[in-house]
């Protein structure tokens, strides 16, 4: 990363940011480093359609990416890596519950079912798993 120039980073943080937020977009945008002037404005403009599609409260243009105006990006950058947090958050919840949902099909938890044994789920689990000796010593 050390050797990327300033801009392919931002653009490179922004770009990963925007793919990952699990907005609906349809905009291109493909990284690419060390591009030519013409190709790092064109993504530039893309980046700030996608901004705009995703209603990014942050006003941004195309000539502050380009331009290296880090002060104007830091909110929009902010707002953008909060979104990408709450898409995660929200993610992790629905498969949580799927994978919930597809345990709960095919296997029932002690407690759900006949009810818990006495003594409670330790002592089955010690019970079930005590050591067992395979070999002896021989004399001694």
């Amino acid at each position: 990363i050390s050797s990327l120039s300033q801009f392919d980073r931002v653009v490179g943080g922004l770009c990963w940011c925007i793919t990952s937020s699990g907005e609906d977009i349809d905009v291109d945008i493909l990284f690419q480093e060390n591009s030519t002037i013409g190709q790092k404005i064109s993504l530039s403009e893309a980046i700030v359609a996608a901004l705009r599609k995703m209603r990014c409260p942050v006003p941004l243009q195309a000539h502050q990416i380009q331009g290296g105006d880090y002060d104007g990006l830091l909110p929009a950058v902010r707002w953008l890596v909060r979104r990408f947090f709450e898409n995660r958050t929200a993610t992790q919840a629905l498969l949580r519950a799927y994978s919930t949902l597809q345990f709960s099909k095919r296997f029932a938890l002690p407690a759900e079912g006949q009810g818990a044994p006495p003594g409670g789920l330790w002592r089955v689990a010690v019970e079930e798993r005590r050591p067992v000796r395979r070999f002896r010593r021989v004399g001694g």
